[in-house]
């Protein structure tokens, strides 16, 4: 399900209200699938930015730069883009790139808006 633009904190509460959550990429067959929905939805010619589920404003100090599921904790899924984590101050949200040759995650200021992915619960066939 898509939102619209907002910050990171916003998108969540948006999501929540629906009985959703931001979508939460935790594997790679799961981030597959989350390529495959934005493509659907735009031809994969949009270069928007997309507001995913993982943050490290709450998990400093936790292993991977402190990156947590908004969900299960601690991440056991990140795949990078090239030149990222950023390491500035307050580049604690995650977004995908919907569009771009690899989707693959960066970070940035969470009070950027962002359109964002949210997901109902995942039962390994993806309801997005």
């Amino acid at each position: 399900m898509p939102v619209n633009f907002e910050y990171w904190t916003q998108t969540s509460v948006l999501c929540r209200a629906y009985g959703a959550r931001l979508v939460v990429i935790d594997s790679a067959a799961k981030h597959s699938l989350v390529q495959s929905y934005l493509a659907s939805k735009t031809g994969g010619t949009s270069t928007q930015q997309v507001w995913i589920g993982k943050t490290n404003t709450f998990g400093e100090g936790l292993g991977d730069g402190g990156w947590i599921d908004v969900t299960v904790g601690p991440t056991p899924y990140i795949d990078w883009a090239t030149g990222f984590p950023l390491s500035t101050d307050k580049t604690n949200c995650m977004y995908i790139t919907n569009g771009s040759p690899d989707y693959k995650m960066k970070n940035d200021q969470c009070l950027k808006s962002f359109k964002a992915v949210c997901e109902y619960a995942y039962d390994g066939t993806g309801t997005l």
